[in-house]
């Protein structure tokens, strides 16, 4: 039992670490072509127009994903990682949060 589970956050540990250091995309233009609003649109991978349900539905799967408790157990620095990971999503999230209210 032990072994199935440190084989999943080995896996589990591949699977952020690859994730982290891949580009969201790698056809985007380079940083500073990107308008912040595009920015927050790729953290929370959600296509600019969205709704406010939209925007909350993507938060909320970008956060179960790299919650920092939810890798507390695979190490510092895997947690440091999605501590950084979940401030970008929560910066995203206060970005675009008052555009869509403002669409209402």
């Amino acid at each position: 039992m032990r072994l199935i589970a440190l084989l999943l956050f080995a896996l589990l540990a591949y699977w952020l670490i690859r994730r982290a250091l891949s580009p969201a995309r790698p056809d985007a233009p380079p940083s500073g072509a990107v308008s912040e609003t595009e920015r927050a649109c790729q953290v929370l991978q959600v296509a600019w127009p969205c709704s406010a349900e939209e925007l909350k539905a993507a938060y909320r799967a970008r956060m179960a994903e790299y919650h920092p408790d939810k890798v507390s157990a695979l190490g510092l620095e895997l947690r440091e990682l999605a501590e950084r990971k979940s401030k970008d999503i929560n910066a995203a999230y206060q970005r675009l949060l008052p555009l869509c209210a403002d669409r209402r």
